[in-house]
């Protein structure tokens, strides 16, 4: 017994030291105060000469910008001089930096930008706690979308898609409240439970420079959150994106709370920015309603107190070991009872009843798909073999297959058991696809449910999905394939939308979803989210679904799907085979600056430079006005205001040389949720949502907007 007990103790001491190892170790990693960006314009050549007016208009401003963003609970922005020597400067601490490394921050940042830019004219640093900027021109009011850098956790969570829906939820709707607040900065918490049944709690913090309306705070916002649920890393329990202009964070462990000081004197920009002030002062503009939910920096112990504070620790942190083990033994123990539960359910589904109720649905076809036998795929494919897999989805698994009935290879979609909603997605995906018949849209030739499995039987295209011919170095496609599938994939909406009984809303279009077959003719797959909707309503307010690199922005905001959010995906999609480049692109290989692919497309656009966007792989092996005419028209699919975009059918016809280019603005338009956004923060109709009030009204959203899978 003494023993059992001393080997729970060691087991408990190594747990104890793991843990605070691990949590000491996160804090390091994610407590950056050193240079982490900078950039100084032309600092070889130099800007300005030593001895000029601008020289010491800048010694000025970096005298006074320190303290007075001191006074201002880390943020300050101020014009130092006259025309033609003006400069323009702001400072802004992170708020989740702790005050007294803010202040460091702060006074550090001014000194080093003499030293590493002291001849430029342009100037940016960015610390793990803070940001410098300044320039010869005006940019208070507009974003600068570039992300300086990102930290993430090592550590990864269990449940990636119970928490992806949580975490989409949160910040979309903190993005929201800080593009209304006065302070551009919002922060709270959501309860989540996972698919063990088990309670999490995430945390969020958003916020923007104060000098940045509503519109354009929740353009660089929005912008951070669709990357960051983009990147390789957004299954870590922390995420961190940092820039000059914005910032957005989640922890799923620990609170991300504001570290700045109480009794704030923020400021809006007044219309018209900051142009007429002279001297250091920043612009007068009204004082804000006040700090909420704001955290005091947390004191260290004094000398005479390390003993005390060692050994509470070392309670603490035992007490946290031991409720570790109490939750690995109870999670595994409902994971136990959920699998056992899941197989039951799925063994249970496979009765006469439930497969009587697919061939009720199917009766009303002429020439409905068949019904196999689990034995018949199982030989198909060998037992389910793993060299069988063609490709794996978020609903299951593709295997090759020959069915010895058809005499054919065949694709065969193994439902995943994980999911809890495999029956419904199975016969969603079946009744909607049976309906379909077209070129352009894969075919179905079967089914079965039988000993639990569920099992959909497509035709096999010998090419493949798009995206390993996008990806592929050595041998790439012609531009006249390229042309065809895009044509191809728009002759397969304009059916869905405009042309079937009912209105089909694809919902997850992307290039492993197009498949082609052996002449590279494309056809759609992958019906698994798919939406009927009538054609006098054309909309579907349901769960967020699909893959969020190519999902409309609007629906962070509204959830209603439609024609025009495929449009959206569709224009996506043309991107990529145009430019041969991902959704999301790396404009600066150096600092890993990315955008997103409609971004960068429209930047090349107003800047007349819309042929660059042409894979340069191809050599210019192609016509240069028909790729613009694709390109622009893509531009017209991805309009941010979902009511300008075409129509599928008027779509095909400019792409099909049948109707004229439309004229499209040069600068990506503001899409209108922002505006109205932006219309209520200068309205004054939403002042005092301020960081504090996001807690509360936080808890009480339902889950809406679940993230795509």
């Amino acid at each position: 017994m003494a023993r059992r007990c001393l080997n729970l103790l060691l087991i408990l001491a190594v747990v104890s030291g793991l843990l605070t190892a691990a949590v000491g170790g996160r804090t390091k990693t994610f407590v950056r105060d050193s240079l982490v960006g900078y950039n100084c314009s032309n600092k070889e050549k130099g800007n300005f000469m030593a001895a000029s007016p601008y020289k010491a208009n800048v010694a000025k401003l970096l005298g006074y910008l320190p303290g007075a963003a001191i006074e201002d609970r880390g943020f300050s922005s101020a014009v130092a001089g006259e025309a033609p020597n003006a400069v323009f400067g702001q400072t802004m601490c992170y708020a989740d930096s702790t005050w007294d490394r803010c202040q460091a921050c702060l006074r550090e940042s001014a000194v080093e930008a003499k030293e590493l830019c002291h001849l430029s004219r342009q100037v940016k640093l960015a610390y793990g706690s803070c940001v410098l900027r300044y320039a010869e021109y005006a940019f208070f009011t507009t974003a600068d979308l570039d992300i300086i850098f990102s930290l993430w956790a090592a550590e990864y969570v269990m449940d990636l898609p119970s928490m992806n829906t949580t975490r989409w939820i949160l910040l979309s709707r903190l993005a929201r409240d800080a593009a209304v607040s006065d302070l551009r900065l919002a922060n709270g918490s959501q309860i989540y439970q996972d698919s063990f049944g088990v309670s999490h709690v995430i945390y969020g913090l958003v916020q923007c420079t104060r000098t940045l309306n509503g519109t354009q705070c929740s353009r660089c916002l929005a912008e951070y959150l669709m990357r960051l649920l983009e990147s390789p890393r957004s299954n870590s329990t922390y995420g961190t994106l940092r820039g000059y202009s914005c910032f957005i964070a989640y922890d799923d462990i620990m609170d991300t709370g504001i570290n700045l000081p109480p009794g704030a004197t923020g400021w809006l920009p007044t219309p018209g920015g900051t142009s007429s002030q002279r001297g250091l002062q920043p612009s007068p503009a009204p004082a804000p309603t006040g700090w909420i939910h704001a955290m005091p920096p947390r004191s260290r112990p004094k000398n005479k107190g390390l003993v005390a504070s060692a050994a509470a620790g070392c309670s603490v942190a035992f007490v946290i070991a031991i409720s570790i083990l109490a939750w690995l033994l109870v999670m595994h123990r409902r994971r136990s009872r959920r699998e056992t539960r899941v197989v039951q359910e799925l063994e249970n589904a496979g009765d006469d009843n439930f497969s009587e109720e697919i061939d009720g649905r199917l009766l009303e076809q002429t020439t409905g798909p068949r019904r196999f036998q689990y034995e018949e795929l199982a030989a198909a494919t060998d037992s389910f073999a793993d060299e069988r897999i063609l490709g794996k989805g978020g609903f299951g698994t593709v295997y090759r297959g020959h069915v010895r009935e058809l005499n054919m290879e065949c694709a065969i979609k193994r439902i995943s058991k994980e999911s809890n909603q495999a029956g419904n997605e199975f016969l969603a995906e079946l009744n909607i696809i049976s309906r379909l018949k077209h070129k352009n849209l894969v075919q179905l030739l079967g089914w079965c449910h039988d000993k639990g499995e569920f099992l959909i039987i497509y035709e096999l295209m010998p090419n493949g999905s798009l995206d390993r011919h996008l990806g592929n170095t050595e041998r790439l496609l012609a531009w006249n394939i390229r042309y065809q599938i895009i044509l191809g994939i728009g002759s397969a909406l304009l059916y869905l939308h405009e042309e079937c009984q009912e209105c089909v809303l694809h919902r997850d279009i992307k290039p492993a979803n197009v498949l082609l077959e052996e002449s590279f003719s494309p056809k759609l797959a992958d019906f698994g989210l798919a939406r009927l909707v009538d054609h006098q309503r054309r909309s579907h307010t349901t769960q967020v679904a699909g893959t969020m690199a190519y999902m409309d922005p609007e629906l962070m905001f509204s959830g209603s799907y439609s024609p025009a959010s495929d449009i959206y995906s569709y224009a996506v999609l043309i991107l990529e085979i145009v430019s041969g480049r991902g959704p999301i692109v790396v404009v600066n290989r150096e600092t890993y600056s990315t955008l997103g692919i409609v971004h960068w497309v429209w930047g090349l656009y107003g800047e007349g430079r819309l042929a660059e966007a042409a894979d340069a792989r191809l050599n210019k092996q192609y016509d240069h006005m028909e790729v613009e005419r694709v390109l622009i028209t893509a531009l017209w699919c991805a309009h941010p205001n979902s009511a300008l975009r075409p129509t599928i059918r008027q779509a095909v016809s400019v792409l099909r040389h049948e109707a004229l280019l439309p004229s499209l603005p040069a600068n990506m338009p503001v899409p209108v949720y922002m505006t109205e956004i932006d219309t209520r923060a200068l309205t004054g109709s939403s002042r005092g949502d301020s960081a504090g009030a996001t807690r509360s009204s936080i808890a009480t959203v339902s889950p809406t907007f679940p993230s795509p899978r």
